[in-house]
């Protein structure tokens, strides 16, 4: 394990000894495996804490990214550690200053990782330290529209989320939970969500409807909003 990959694969296998013997010798903190890796991102992807604070304190790169092939290449160590629900190495890294803002080959930030994994703890501590839920990703989603569950939808929409953001098929949040959560078409509808919304195909969650009572929900949401609006006036 002491060639070049060595502190890598110590790092993603969770070796500590091994990693703390390699950093004495000077092995270099920042160096990359032949796939691209970094010690900090595989020690993060796998929620080695221990083995993320040694590498933090000998001077690892916070924001140094991955090399990897495909789309979701190049995460931080704190993408990487919320795509995976890591959130003590989560905590971890925000203390030493990791960028929230950073995005990976996919144009994912770490609030819109941990959004998709329904990680809500991350979530929620993400957002405490600045990071933005209006934020897109390459194909327009926000961490909204990835949402997987009512709870981290509300958080999200406390945080500022746009409730009718659209991604670039012209996809809202409601038309993506229309096909199977009720519990996140509801917490939408509540903080606004428009069922009446097209996307480039001419269509509304209504037609993406997956089961009866989403569909029941849903019809009746227009004439519960137009009766909001009246009384408004």
């Amino acid at each position: 394990m002491r060639g070049e990959n060595g502190l890598v694969q110590a790092s993603r296998g969770g070796d500590f000894e091994e990693v703390q013997a390699l950093l004495s010798q000077g092995c270099d903190v920042n160096s990359r495996s032949k796939d691209g890796g970094t010690a900090l991102v595989s020690a993060s992807w796998t929620g080695h804490l221990d083995i993320v604070r040694a590498l933090l304190s000998k001077g690892a790169a916070i924001n140094l990214k991955s090399l990897d092939a495909g789309l979701a290449g190049g995460h931080t160590p704190l993408i990487a550690a919320s795509r995976q629900g890591h959130l003590k190495v989560v905590e971890a890294l925000l203390a030493a200053g990791a960028d929230v803002h950073a995005k990976d080959g996919e144009g994912r930030d770490a609030l819109m990782c941990a959004s998709a994994g329904d990680y809500r703890r991350i979530v929620r501590t993400l957002l405490s330290n600045g990071t933005s839920p209006k934020a897109t990703d390459r194909q327009g989603n926000t961490a909204l529209i990835l949402a997987r569950s009512a709870d981290v939808a509300r958080l999200l929409l406390e945080a500022g989320a746009e409730v009718n953001a659209r991604c670039h098929s012209g996809k809202t949040a409601l038309m993506y939970a229309s096909y199977g959560d009720i519990g996140i078409v509801r917490v939408l509808l509540a903080a606004g969500a428009d069922p009446d919304l097209r996307n480039n195909d001419g269509e509304t969650a209504l037609d993406m409807a997956m089961n009866e009572d989403i569909r029941n929900f849903l019809q009746h949401a227009p004439v519960e909003r137009g009766i909001r609006r009246f009384f408004r006036r």
